[in-house]
């Protein structure tokens, strides 16, 4: 199963209210840290520059951002997770 389907997968459980109980919990638990450091206050925010000294990790290696800015679009998508 791609990251894709598993996230699907995840979503469709949540909407139909079969997510076990510890799953939710460890979420919730981890919402908590991230709002307890303040993670929102740190984000860039829309029209913010990233650092273009940022090192990106792409499916082979790690890209400063730098490089791809001669590409047409650039999409980031940060992904956090242990599943």
């Amino acid at each position: 199963m791609n990251l894709h389907e598993r996230l699907t997968e995840i979503r469709q459980a949540f909407e139909t209210g079969d997510t076990p109980r510890e799953t939710i919990e460890v979420l919730n638990e981890n919402i908590e840290k991230l709002l307890a450091v303040d993670v929102t206050s740190k984000a860039l925010q829309v029209g913010d520059q990233a650092p273009l000294d940022l090192s990106l990790q792409s499916s082979s290696a790690a890209v400063p951002l730098k490089n791809l800015l001669t590409r047409k679009f650039i999409v980031l998508n940060w992904f956090r997770g242990n599943w």
